[in-house]
């Protein structure tokens, strides 16, 4: 489904370019088939292979966050976390750092459960673990430093740290997130657009929710069919990354987009099963 969906919009992309749509997709093929190969090739490690990675791991995606301070870095409306890749396009450092901080944390979390030592090694991980987070926030992406930070909560949570300690650190961070939301003018407007959305000037900050509403709105219960969405031609600007669930739900309907959510609760409960068998 999600490949489908990446095709219909590559259409539109590539018919603005002047490409083949099937050539400007494949490489999409090749990433699902990397990462096909990368889940099948990580089932063959040991966990104890996985810890001796997890550090290596985090450095070398620490490394590649710090390319978008280059001039490789580029930025979109204030957000500077991609990196110009000769021959590919963009691409998101911090997706690998959400890889190793899964690896990193899940090393540092079993030393405090386990009641180890916390000798320096423990330290200079959890040290690496915030270098690595203020990094991406170096880069003004609050959405992914958010996703970060709650992939942390969530092991420390597992670790079993105390609820007072939550509840101080949430405090926190709900602190921060306010700070630098009012201190952006680009934030502070998507905010005040997705809580008052009548009041959000529709050709400015207000322009995608619409355009991403009426596309559910007319997928109706089924959808319009595959390939067939409207608002990819140009009217939804980022349809090919934030609003493409818009399109999957235009092309298949209120059906399709429960199905999808479904799909990754699946995916989810899959995860969490595997990360209680090696709990508990």
């Amino acid at each position: 489904l999600g490949l489908m969906t990446v095709f219909s919009v590559q259409q539109v992309v590539s018919a603005a370019r002047g490409r083949d749509a099937v050539v400007d997709f494949s490489k999409y093929l090749i990433f699902a088939g990397v990462g096909l190969l990368g889940m099948w090739g990580m089932s063959l490690l040991s966990e104890r292979a996985l810890r001796y990675l997890a550090i290596p791991v985090l450095a070398g995606a620490t490394a590649l966050q710090s390319l978008v301070f280059t001039p490789l870095g580029t930025c979109t409306g204030g957000n500077c976390n991609w990196v110009e890749v000769p021959g590919i396009g963009t691409a998101q450092p911090s997706e690998f750092i959400k890889v190793a901080l899964a690896l990193v944390l899940g090393t540092l979390v079993t030393w405090y459960a386990d009641s180890r030592p916390r000798d320096r090694v423990w330290m200079a991980g959890w040290g690496g673990v915030a270098v690595a987070i203020l990094s991406v926030f170096g880069g003004q992406d609050l959405g992914t430093v958010i996703i970060l930070v709650i992939i942390v909560a969530g092991a420390l949570w597992v670790g079993g740290m105390r609820k007072r300690w939550f509840a101080l650190l949430g405090a926190g961070g709900i602190v921060m997130f306010a700070a630098a939301s009012m201190l952006s003018a680009n934030r502070r407007a998507r905010i005040t657009a997705w809580i008052h959305p009548e009041g959000a000037d529709p050709m400015g900050v207000g322009y995608q929710p619409k355009h991403g509403m009426w596309a559910l709105g007319t997928g109706g219960w089924l959808g319009v069919g595959p390939g067939s969405s409207r608002q990819k031609w140009g009217y939804l600007t980022q349809a090919d990354s934030d609003y493409i669930f818009a399109v999957l739900g235009e092309e298949f309907g209120l059906v399709g987009t429960l199905v999808v959510i479904t799909l990754l609760a699946v995916i989810g409960d899959c995860c969490l099963r595997l990360m209680r068998s090696h709990t508990y």
